[in-house]
């Protein structure tokens, strides 16, 4: 696959490919008119520009060949976009043709078609197309006008004299009319090559289509809004909003917000104090059975769990109802919380290390337990940098700490500060966590050396080496801003040969997946029990 990408997916995906004879490079101007409010792919099609060549066997019917490898490039161009938003195709001539033909075949891969002069043939130009070739010309207007069910738009020259560089004549446009979904328009000054003899002629028609396609509901062409639990929805619509560049009042609104929980009879919380290298003297919260903190009963496994909160707030007794929830499935269970140092006052790696030191001290309290790491959004996060900087930051443990920790459990993981994965265009706005909070919360955490406007990679900050990490299970939300990094994180670690599971819940959102007593919650503990074969009660 061969193709060139610009712009800004604000409206939308355009796909463009050319005629033949010519290859994306001639596209550029497409680009140059779009990408403000386009995010524009100008695509080679097979045999062109750097695409590759067509196999002898798939010479023997090259219409079809060109159109079935379009079609998979564009899927795999979908695949790695934002999703939700409209897509549009453009051809020009051959390219036209493919395009209309992949619409008719797989009509959920675009919104909508603007062909220049595509070269769809009549019945009379195909049978002598036909007649010269040995395969059937895949394009033609009984195959492609009647099986369109999407918006299209036909832009043709009126030939200045010159019908012989048309193939839609004036003729050929009229019979189109019968068709409800596709438009018509005739350049005027313009030959075969409309967007090159009359730019702003054809450009002025397209963006007259696009406008009123796009300004009519996406729904109407089958996109909806994505499904949120009703139970979840009603949690979104009350939340404060994540003010993360502005801390302190974030910290005391959230504070107010989380009351001390009360656990159940039976079960308290203790804390102890650790400090090791560069970690700061810090609280560790410990959620277990009175008898367990009194000795008189061994855990079986240790949750060692870091708590969410953007990287710039959050504390361990606000996950109290989780680890309370932990400690009676997995009974006899012990939840580890460290209070880790916050950016953007402490920014990368104070919380890193801090976590690191909890983690040493918590696997010499318990030697002989299995240890179970769990973090939630940046509790996630830190987790992966730690497990990646352990001979860093640890050397003297970090052997002990590997063989310790059996299982690491990543939910909705908070991992890449360029935020370039697909669903952060198509979740920008959250719901919860979304662009503006994550920016101004991975500025605060990175390093002052750190160039912002270069900001380092998921690669750079958590390096994948299958040495670094235990069996990981990884779970994000269907709606997340986060989700397409948690996903690609996954498939990375696998890739590199380390033990992964991947999971989501129906109807999930950030932050709002592990609350005790749901659905998701129960999936999730089943999910913990079954990956690190920890008996659940």
């Amino acid at each position: 696959m061969s193709f060139q990408v610009a712009g800004n997916p604000r409206r939308g995906i355009i796909i463009a490919t050319h005629g033949v004879g010519y290859s994306a490079t001639d596209l550029h101007d497409l680009a140059a008119h779009y990408r403000e409010d386009f995010l524009v792919y100008l695509v080679d099609l097979a045999g062109h520009g750097l695409a590759a060549e067509l196999t002898e066997s798939q010479r023997q019917n090259q219409f079809h060949a060109t159109a079935t490898q379009f079609e998979k490039d564009l899927a795999q161009i979908l695949n790695q976009s934002p999703s939700g938003i409209p897509v549009i195709l453009m051809g020009h001539s051959l390219g036209g043709a493919v395009a209309a033909y992949v619409a008719t075949h797989n009509a959920l891969l675009a919104d909508a078609l603007v062909l220049e002069d595509p070269a769809i043939l009549t019945a009379a130009e195909a049978k002598a197309h036909n007649a010269e070739y040995s395969f059937s010309y895949g394009a033609t207007d009984e195959t492609i006008w009647p099986n369109l069910i999407i918006p299209t738009l036909v832009i043709a020259g009126d030939s200045v004299g010159k019908d012989n560089e048309l193939i839609f004549t004036h003729e050929h446009i009229q019979e189109l009319q019968q068709f409800p979904l596709v438009e018509t328009t005739i350049v005027s000054g313009a030959s075969h090559l409309v967007r090159h003899d009359n730019p702003e002629g054809f450009f002025a028609a397209a963006d007259a289509f696009l406008d009123d396609v796009l300004s009519k509901s996406i729904t109407s062409t089958g996109k909806k809004k994505p499904f949120v639990l009703d139970s979840l929805q009603r949690i979104v619509d009350v939340l404060p909003p994540q003010t993360t560049w502005d801390v302190v009042p974030m910290r005391e609104t959230t504070a107010k917000r989380n009351r001390p929980y009360p656990f159940a009879p039976g079960i308290s919380a203790t804390e102890f104090h650790t400090t090791d290298g560069d970690a700061q003297p810090q609280t560790v919260r410990v959620v277990a059975a009175d008898d367990i903190h009194n000795g008189s009963t061994q855990p079986i496994v240790v949750f060692f769990c870091v708590h969410g909160g953007g990287y710039v707030g959050g504390k361990p007794e606000y996950d109290d109802v989780r680890h309370e929830a932990l400690v009676q499935a997995f009974q006899p269970a012990v939840a580890v919380s460290p209070d880790y140092r916050l950016a953007p006052e402490n920014p990368y790696p104070a919380g890193v290390q801090d976590a690191i030191a909890a983690l040493i001290e918590t696997a010499r309290r318990y030697p002989n337990v299995p240890i179970i790491a769990y973090g939630d959004s940046a509790g996630a996060g830190t987790l992966a940098q730690a497990f990646a900087r352990l001979e860093e930051f640890a050397r003297a443990d970090a052997a002990l700490l590997r063989q310790h920790v059996t299982a690491f459990i990543a939910v909705e993981p908070c991992l890449d500060p360029a935020m370039q994965s697909a669903s952060w265009t198509t979740y920008a706005d959250g719901p919860i966590w979304y662009d503006r909070a994550s920016e101004a919360a991975w500025a605060g955490y990175l390093p002052e050396n750190t160039d912002h406007h270069v900001k380092p990679s998921l690669v750079q900050l958590i390096p994948t080496n299958p040495e670094l990490l235990p069996p990981t299970l990884v779970v994000v939300n269907p709606v997340d801003p986060l989700r397409d990094e948690g996903i690609d994180w996954a498939r990375r670690f696998t890739d590199a040969g380390v033990i992964t599971e991947l999971h989501w819940f129906k109807g999930t959102v950030h932050g709002l997946c592990t609350i005790p007593g749901t659905d998701s919650w129960e999936s999730l503990v089943q999910l913990i029990a079954r990956f690190t074969q920890i008996p659940s009660s």
